[in-house]
């Protein structure tokens, strides 16, 4: 990790600010002032979970379900409905289109999870805000792009790696992100996963076909027109290779 910092004596004490979710009323509210049932999934909470996929990041949250028809392929329930019933949103534009099928598919996992700051959950109907395939209920993932500070050019980075022994698994992630803030930005990252076979325990040995190699990338551009207006140029690529139905 690499990083400039402030002289240690222009250092102080972060302030945590309360939660707010835009994507329940496209405004900035409160969590506790929504009409909605709501869950967000935050930059750390990603971190410690390390998901396989962006659809595996929602596992733990209430009113959800998984249906995994094997490693890298899973399609959530949210209040017990999936496929084209609910929404999933990369910053705000949609990810769902006519194609969608009524049944569990798996066009959430075309999103890299390392690549994303944050997922906000809206269980429960959207449709008067994004449309009628907004039924079960509406996650809106926000990824990561350029921090900056200061008035300089400033250039940041990020490494990190994660094994596992029980699957054999590999999983890097490198970002770089630079730029002047209120003026101009850029992000990169790019994503390398590779999942060996599961072991099972005492009786069922490896457990053949779990294992799929993954190469994901993505970059952003930004422009501010005004401190409050940008224009932003982004681009996501997910490629799974050999993800068996098991």
């Amino acid at each position: 990790l690499f990083r400039s910092h402030a002289p240690a004596s222009d250092v102080t004490a972060p302030t945590r600010l309360p939660e707010v979710i835009v994507t329940a009323t496209r405004t900035k509210e409160e969590t506790f002032s929504l009409p909605y049932a709501v869950d967000a999934v935050d930059a750390d909470e990603l971190g410690r979970k390390l998901p396989r996929t962006t659809t595996d990041a929602l596992r733990e949250l209430p009113s959800v379900m998984l249906q995994k028809t094997g490693n890298g392929q899973a399609s959530p329930y949210l209040r017990g409905f999936t496929g084209f019933r609910t929404l999933m949103l990369v910053d705000g534009i949609r990810l769902n289109n006519s194609t969608f099928r009524d049944g569990p598919n798996q066009y959430w996992n075309t999103v890299d999870s390392l690549s994303l700051d944050r997922l906000e959950v809206v269980r429960g109907p959207g449709s008067v805000l994004h449309g009628s395939d907004a039924v079960g209920g509406t996650v809106n993932a926000l990824s990561k792009g350029a921090t900056l500070d200061g008035d300089e050019f400033d250039l940041d980075g990020h490494v990190q790696y994660r094994f596992s022994s029980a699957e054999d698994s590999h999983t890097g992630r490198v970002e770089a992100d630079g730029g002047r803030a209120g003026r101009w930005g850029f992000y990169f990252g790019i994503s390398p996963k590779h999942f060996g076979d599961l072991r099972g325990g005492a009786g069922i040995g490896k457990q053949l076909k779990t294992g799929y190699d993954e190469l994901d990338w993505d970059m952003k551009l930004e422009y501010f027109v005004e401190p409050q207006s940008r224009l932003v140029y982004a681009h996501q690529t997910v490629r799974i290779d050999d993800a068996w139905r098991t």
